[in-house]
């Protein structure tokens, strides 16, 4: 039955422990209630995160196919980035349901007004595919369509028969329209909270300006720039973007193009999510209320982080039962931790994927430094929660792991206690790829 509930506050820098943010030991039944005490740090990077339910076993029910998840914002990015502070924000969830029969969305839908209360779960405040043989450059800087595969087949990723029984919605609604004035800029809060669809998202008729990834600014890391021109951005299961879009004077839409997930993998074909127009009447650019936000708090994330202490790897496989491992080693809740790390420390995590599909790495409690991607150094590395691991790529007779390079960062004594690491493809979660992680 897929009837037990907990939470999983994704990617808050908050305790593993207690009525917090734990997700091993809080199990609510028919007819329980769990009652939550999350502390955020004063110090938290202000941006977009997420919550979700996170039962063992019922994740991807839940979630991916159920919707059971919700936004969170953490105020305070106007404060980093003041160019933001006039923008019109829209917060929006990508969703790919179909429980039951009542399980149908609202069609067409309008996202133009300043408040969107009637939508659900919306909050208003104030060229060759990446994973090619020259490897991944960025999860949020990949190009391409479909073609020849890496591992050198000509298979089709995303052939127009290739279907689900999911329908893709934002904020509940299907196929949505949203007014931009022309050259007024608004700014984009997007979570990919699907089951298992990455999403390459992109404006038809425009690039648009990342500004954040998975809750973190660009610039938090020295040397990276606070905007960057996309002409579309990869957001597996789980991940955020945040970025700017600029009004055109002619009708747009907003896309997710075809992925190519791999051999093995779930075709993510091209689907059409949103109209973008022009308002019906000449209008002037936003200029609602801006809040003063305190100033932000000083936190360790854009400074230099210091030397790793511990050198890991952790390789992703699977069977054709199908069964899904990390390291070996498929999920049992009653194991004890895969690793023990110690607190106040960073370590370097070589992540292999040794299967013909992608997978999505995601740790809670932490965010880690993506550094490389397939052996290639990041021009500017970001900090992520969550994060595409490319699939093998065949040639003859020699397979080579798709593979990322991230340094982890435990240094905050907040998160001592025992947590997960997982891909958030969310059928591969439930069918064991997951493993504990200890803080001591």
């Amino acid at each position: 039955m897929y009837d037990d509930v907990n939470l999983h506050f994704h990617g808050l820098t908050v305790s593993p422990r207690g009525n917090a943010d734990d997700v091993l030991h809080r199990l609510a039944t028919p007819g329980q209630s769990l009652h939550y005490v999350v502390h955020v740090p004063k110090n938290q990077e202000p941006g977009l995160y997420w919550y979700h339910s996170h039962v063992h076993g019922q994740t991807s029910y839940q979630v991916g196919e159920g919707g059971m998840s919700g936004a969170i914002l953490i105020d305070g990015l106007e404060q980093h980035i003041p160019a933001l502070a006039k923008m019109k924000q829209r917060v929006i969830i990508v969703r790919s349901t179909g429980i039951g029969i009542n399980a149908r969305p609202r069609s067409g839908g309008d996202m133009s007004d300043d408040d969107m209360s009637d939508m659900p779960d919306a909050n208003m405040s104030s060229s060759s595919d990446a994973s090619d043989r020259r490897g991944l450059q960025s999860m949020y800087d990949m190009s391409g369509e479909n073609g020849i595969n890496p591992d050198g087949s000509n298979k089709t990723p995303c052939s127009p028969k290739s279907k689900d029984n999911l329908t893709t919605t934002l904020n509940g609604a299907y196929r949505p329209v949203i007014t931009i004035s022309p050259g007024e800029k608004q700014f984009f809060r997007v979570v990919n909270a699907t089951g298992h669809k990455t999403l390459k998202l992109n404006f038809e008729a425009e690039d648009v300006s990342l500004v954040a990834i998975d809750g973190f600014a660009l610039d938090t890391y020295p040397g990276t720039p606070e905007f960057q021109k996309r002409r579309f951005l990869i957001i597996p299961p789980a991940a955020r973007a945040e970025f700017v879009v600029t009004g055109l004077p002619r009708r747009d839409r907003m896309r997710t193009l075809c992925y190519n997930t791999g051999p093995n993998g779930d075709p993510d074909r091209t689907i059409f999510l949103a109209t973008v127009v022009p308002p019906p009447h000449k209008q002037a650019g936003y200029y609602g209320p801006v809040t003063v936000a305190a100033p932000l708090a000083r936190n360790d994330y854009d400074t230099q982080l210091p030397p790793p202490s511990v050198k890991r790897i952790a390789i992703f496989s699977e069977t054709q039962k199908p069964r899904f491992f990390i390291n070996g080693k498929s999920f049992n809740i009653h194991s004890k931790p895969m690793f023990v790390v110690h607190s106040g420390t960073t370590e370097e995590w070589t992540v292999e994927n040794v299967t013909n599909e992608i997978h999505d790495f995601h740790i809670h409690q932490i965010h880690f430094l993506v550094e490389s991607v397939n052996g290639v150094k990041l021009e500017h590395p970001y900090w992520a929660d969550s994060v595409v691991i490319p699939h093998r790529i065949t040639n003859g007779k020699k397979a080579t792991p798709g593979k990322l390079l991230l340094l982890m960062d435990f240094r905050d004594p907040v998160i001592r206690g025992e947590f997960l690491f997982h891909c958030h493809i969310l059928d591969h979660e439930d069918l064991g790829m997951m493993a504990k992680i200890e803080v001591i």
